[in-house]
């Protein structure tokens, strides 16, 4: 690759498009696009943004008033461009055929064989037309080759060899925006795969501390419905010992004993204390309720 080349290739050819520059437009990163290009770009987007994200290096650049034809010229790389495109028609260098000549004349539109090629006009031209090009004060010093020229100075040779190195380099490309894909992907992969292992990993310290906070509250539950449950246990027993001696006083026929035994009992029942509550958390449903904020889960229960 000649140094024209190399230069073409490393600094006047757009990342898009791997052409050379069109009005190229350059970013605050100092990556440069096509004019074209980013518009085509920027219409592929799912999301309408008033920011252009540089396709090379995502760093963002504000789209004055949401128009890309606003953004700065690259003057500098158009100049390149308009250099190299100018030495390239006033020297002839590589205005080879890029294609087999046709069965029509470019230049009268003449169904005739072309028998020859202008490097400077990049024109197939039949034998009429030859002839006149080499009259015309505006054409006659123009280089131009017959097939026989093309032929035997190796000229097809030096064709395919640049289109070998340009299809090279568009290869290479196309496998460093393919490799900056699969980063972008692998980056997108890792971070998902870092934010839900966060996710569980709070979800199992809540889960923990809600066991906990279940354990401390049914323990002091038990406590109470244990002693509520002995109270209620002595109370069926006098209850059955008061029954008892209802019977046996009803057994003796003695109507003053009844009497005597009744009056005993309602004056226990009245001087007897009150039995304790059940425990207010066991007369209503109990209930988990999770609460989730930006970046924080929280748990609490509820009876």
């Amino acid at each position: 690759m000649t140094d024209a080349d190399k230069l073409k290739h490393d600094f006047l050819t757009c990342p898009l498009c791997l052409e050379l520059f069109k009005e190229p437009k350059v970013l605050d990163c100092q990556h440069t696009y096509c004019l074209a290009c980013l518009q085509q770009y920027l219409a592929s987007q799912q999301t309408i943004s008033s920011q252009c994200i540089c396709p090379v290096c995502k760093e963002p650049t504000e789209i004055p008033t949401n128009d890309v034809r606003r953004l700065r010229n690259n003057f500098l790389v158009s100049g390149l461009v308009d250099f190299t495109t100018s030495q390239n028609q006033q020297n002839g260098n590589n205005n080879m055929p890029a294609e087999l000549p046709g069965t029509q004349c470019p230049a009268c539109e003449e169904p005739k064989d072309c028998e020859a090629f202008c490097r400077q006009c990049e024109m197939w031209l039949c034998a009429s037309c030859t002839r006149s090009h080499g009259k015309l004060p505006a054409t006659r010093d123009h280089a131009v080759m017959s097939l026989m020229d093309i032929n035997t100075e190796g000229m097809i040779d030096d064709v395919l060899t640049q289109l070998c190195e340009e299809t090279d380099a568009r290869y290479d490309a196309v496998l460093q925006q393919c490799q900056q894909v699969s980063d972008q992907v692998h980056k997108a992969s890792t971070q998902i795969n870092a934010s839900a292992e966060c996710v569980r990993a709070m979800v199992e310290e809540k889960r923990e501390e809600l066991l906990m906070q279940l354990t401390r509250l049914m323990s002091g539950v038990e406590d109470q419905l244990n002693q509520v449950l002995v109270e209620v246990e002595g109370r069926k027993s006098q209850i059955d010992q008061a029954r008892a001696k209802v019977r046996e006083a009803r057994g003796s026929a003695n109507a003053m004993l009844v009497m005597r035994t009744v009056q005993e009992l309602q004056q226990n029942v009245r001087h007897l204390p009150p039995l304790r509550d059940v425990p207010a958390g066991l007369k209503s449903a109990s209930g988990v309720q999770f609460h989730q904020g930006h970046s924080l889960l929280s748990v609490s229960i509820y009876m």
